[in-house]
């Protein structure tokens, strides 16, 4: 397998409300331990849409693996400014993982 796509729940369905909430790094691991058992295997691009909760937390996940293994991010928001209505702390982690993404296009060119 060369391609993962990752999708999730949000944070609001597993009852967590806070970035700092100590089960994320569970959740985090768990993707983690996944993913490198998937790229010792030949997996080479991670793909989201970008959904807070579970994509975000992979997508910083595949981030920190970059400096261990090849391994590239690719984001493909529903649509533009898909963010508008987040909470602006997820508006922020959003950003910056687009910014370090290896690939991102919106699939819709514009917004709600």
């Amino acid at each position: 397998m060369k391609i993962l796509t990752v999708t999730g729940y949000k944070p609001m369905e597993l009852n967590i409300f806070k970035q700092d909430d100590p089960r994320i790094a569970f959740i985090k691991f768990a993707l983690e331990k996944q993913l490198i058992a998937m790229m010792e295997e030949g997996l080479e691009w991670v793909i989201i849409s970008g959904q807070m909760g579970v994509e975000l937390w992979a997508a910083e996940v595949v981030l920190d693996l970059k400096e261990s293994y090849d391994i590239q991010l690719g984001i493909f928001p529903p649509f533009e400014n898909q963010t508008s209505r987040w909470p602006e702390n997820y508006q922020e982690t959003y950003e910056e993982l687009i910014m370090s993404a290896d690939f991102v296009e919106p699939i819709y060119k514009g917004g709600l």
